[in-house]
């Protein structure tokens, strides 16, 4: 279910179809809630999967495809949105600012490419610091599974609803969510980057806030840097500066 006006699906060639921005969108907007049919764990309504997002080990959600919806956000290396939680709905939330035309994207936590390599999952994003799977890198997993038990430890397994019945909409939505530190955010590509008069590099809580407030990478001239992003470890990702 979306939950932000200013969407539109579009399509994307080879990824099929995209859900984008038609207005400029603040960090920590809700843009939607994955909701769909309960499923038991042993249960698929798609033969891989791919739709199906976890509720708890005793439930899965899995989205009605014939509608336009939260299901059509595509993956992206270097996603602009993230998955929240309230009461164990998976909320897709925005983690930086995001530009009119810009594709919402997230990344899908699959967990780890199997050991026995028996599935493939290319990533389509082409974005520069694409990985080349949808499965997730081992240590961003990892902390995304404790922050999701942490965050889920008081709220009960069993879904509100029987098995085959749909998922019902919380009865309210906070407004905005705050930062989700579990998930790398970077600064558009395509906007001009924010000006930063520093003589040393700020920490990286300070560059992870300005990406986010301002949803662009960031220029410092005097270090002849540009910071294109913060990692979820709080590893600064940065080039030189084009001349």
């Amino acid at each position: 279910m979306f939950l932000c006006k200013d969407l539109e699906v579009r399509n994307v060639g080879e990824k099929g179809r995209g859900v984008f921005a038609t207005a400029q969108i603040p960090a920590g907007t809700l843009i939607a809630d994955y909701l769909g049919v309960v499923l038991h764990p042993d249960e698929t309504r798609w033969e891989d999967r791919i739709y199906e997002v976890w509720y708890s080990d005793l439930a899965n959600i899995s989205p009605d495809i014939t509608k336009d919806d939260a299901y059509l956000i595509n993956h992206s290396c270097e996603a602009n949105c993230g998955i929240g939680d309230i009461e164990r709905h998976m909320i897709i939330c925005t983690l930086r600012t995001i530009f009119p035309g810009e594709e919402i994207s997230f990344t899908y936590m699959i967990g780890p490419e199997p050991k026995d390599n028996t599935i493939s999952r290319p990533c389509l994003c082409g974005t520069t610091h694409c990985r080349g799977t949808l499965f997730s890198d081992v240590a961003q997993f990892e902390a995304w599974e404790n922050w999701m038990e942490n965050i889920q430890k008081d709220i009960p397994e069993e879904p509100p609803v029987s098995y085959g019945e749909e998922l019902p909409p919380l009865q309210t939505y906070p407004e905005t969510l705050p930062d989700i530190e579990v998930y790398s955010v970077y600064g558009s590509r395509t906007q001009e980057p924010t000006e930063l008069h520093a003589s040393t590099l700020p920490c990286s809580d300070e560059l992870r806030k300005i990406i986010r407030e301002t949803g662009r990478q960031i220029e410092i001239p005097n270090l002849n840097m540009r910071v294109e992003g913060v990692l979820f470890n709080g590893q600064v990702i940065a080039t030189e500066s084009a001349e």
